[in-house]
């Protein structure tokens, strides 16, 4: 394989594994600037034990959920994406379309 060849491999699976991140999610997603990780995509995903968290997938895999007391961890993914899309929207957050 040359150089440009396993450039494109990489791209791809890297687009790939994007696409599979974003299968997680519930509803809307909105970008979202963080401290340690930069400017991710953030949106409301299933947790351990049947429940619903707002957060974000990092590069690694590792699921980060963001803590704050207007999105608290809920078992009903509808009544959290409402209090997400109600903070984002204070917060001037942009959705990713």
């Amino acid at each position: 394989m040359n150089p440009s060849e396993h450039r494109v491999n990489v791209v791809g699976i890297k687009e790939q594994i994007r696409k599979k991140r974003m299968e997680c999610f519930h509803g809307n997603r909105y970008w979202y600037p963080t401290p340690d990780d930069g400017t991710v995509c953030i949106g409301v995903f299933q947790g351990a034990v049947g429940v619903w968290i707002v957060g974000y997938v990092r590069e690694n895999g590792a699921r980060k959920r963001i803590k704050t007391v207007h999105l608290p961890v809920m078992t009903a993914p509808e009544v959290l994406q409402v209090n997400l899309d109600h903070w984002a929207l204070k917060r001037g957050l942009k959705e990713v379309l």
